[in-house]
């Protein structure tokens, strides 16, 4: 499943991550690609045209596979994690506010370049 609109495909979103298990249909997927799209448009202050076939410049799918691949990785958006073996403890950390409660979705400085 894909969406024409998308600057990204699911498979560019599996080269991304590295992750070969996520579906062809998975619509939480589709949807982190619709999102790493808008936010694409909404940084750049237009919507780029898609040529024959629905192909957009290489540029523009690796930003979008990007931004998208770290929200499937780190959907709660957590910033750090530590993990000790004895006594057994374990902690994650979030981010608070807006400049960093969007973290995995957010375009980072050498993709707005």
């Amino acid at each position: 499943m894909s969406d024409p609109n998308a600057y990204a495909t699911i498979a560019d979103l599996a080269a991304a991550t590295g992750d070969a298990d996520i579906a062809d249909d998975d619509p939480i997927a589709l949807r982190l690609i619709q999102f790493a799209s808008a936010k694409i448009d909404e940084y750049c202050g237009q919507t780029f045209p898609t040529t024959d076939g629905g192909t957009v410049p290489l540029i523009i799918t690796s930003v979008c596979a990007a931004v998208a691949g770290r929200a499937w990785q780190n959907p709660g958006g957590a910033q750090s994690t530590s993990e000790t073996s004895g006594p057994y403890a374990f902690a994650t950390t979030f981010g608070s506010g807006q400049s960093t409660a969007s973290v995995p979705m957010a375009l980072r400085a050498s993709e707005k370049d």
